[in-house]
């Protein structure tokens, strides 16, 4: 039961891991390591409910980002806090 329930789990993230990607190769613009975060607007994310955890590490948003032509993978946490 436990092993059907971690396949069927599995391959939901994967699909929206898919679809995110495609998505973001449409409408995002590259990833620069710049410290201004405008270009993570459209990419894939994951989202995560507000005030579920402490404040210094209540995650709202996960993304993840490729460039063209790039071997590099980006990741970015948004998070609610201090610190």
């Amino acid at each position: 039961m436990y092993s059907s329930i971690m396949k069927f789990l599995w391959c939901c993230f994967l699909t929206i891991v898919f679809l995110g990607g495609i998505v973001s190769l449409t409408y995002a613009s590259p990833i620069t390591l710049d410290g201004k975060f405008a270009d993570w607007d459209g990419q894939a994310c994951m989202n995560d409910r507000a005030y579920d955890s402490n404040p210094s590490g209540d995650i709202l948003k996960f993304y993840w980002a490729t460039n063209d032509n790039e071997s590099n993978l980006y990741f970015m946490i948004e998070r609610r806090g201090w610190g």
